[in-house]
């Protein structure tokens, strides 16, 4: 009854949302909306999930705008998606990727885990959850504009490590900027 519920306000959201012109556009990537076939989680799924394991999840942030509160996890083979730039601008370019972000409660600890960001088949970044260690959101990647294929990129999420096994990691949002975010 709850997958239903959820599922049913998923709809309803999305149909707002590309009823106000909101439309996918290849700069970014709003998982769930207009996006190929996944493990999708809405955020009260995964905030039940989660509290089942312990922990708390934060709930997908406004980030560039961008915000459905649906995540794709991302499985032991990892995920691959495609970014466009908007512009051929000879300068830096910023990859940000929101990430599905738990918090440890004082009950249950945060298993180490390790996720791995390719760019174009080249290692960029390593997100790494251990010991008290955690990532802040969003994770952010400079790239040169070389690194772009016909204004696009393809971007590769791996869990990495032998303890991966099913589900952990999940993606909220990822988007390219011509500037750099405060921390």
């Amino acid at each position: 009854m709850f997958r239903i519920l959820s599922l049913f306000l998923l709809l309803i959201s999305t149909n707002l949302l590309l009823s106000q012109g909101t439309n996918q556009s290849g700069h970014f990537k709003d998982f769930g909306i207009g996006s190929e076939p996944g493990n999708f989680m809405t955020y009260p799924e995964l905030e039940i999930w989660a509290s089942y394991q312990g922990w708390k999840v934060k709930p997908d942030q406004n980030f560039a705008g961008i915000k459905n509160s649906v995540c794709q996890m991302i499985g032991e083979e990892g995920i691959e998606f495609d970014l466009t730039k908007e512009n051929l601008e000879k300068r830096a370019i910023y990859l940000y990727l929101e990430l599905v972000h738990y918090q440890p409660s004082k009950y249950s600890t945060l298993p180490s885990r390790i996720l791995k960001v390719y760019v174009n088949g080249i290692w960029k970044e390593t997100v790494e959850i251990a010991n008290g260690k955690n990532f802040q959101n969003p994770i952010m990647i400079r790239l040169d504009p070389s690194e772009f294929t016909d204004t696009k990129i393809k971007v590769r999420l791996e869990p990495f490590g032998p303890i991966q096994k099913g589900y952990f990691w999940g993606i909220w949002d990822a988007f390219l900027s011509n500037t750099k975010m405060d921390s």
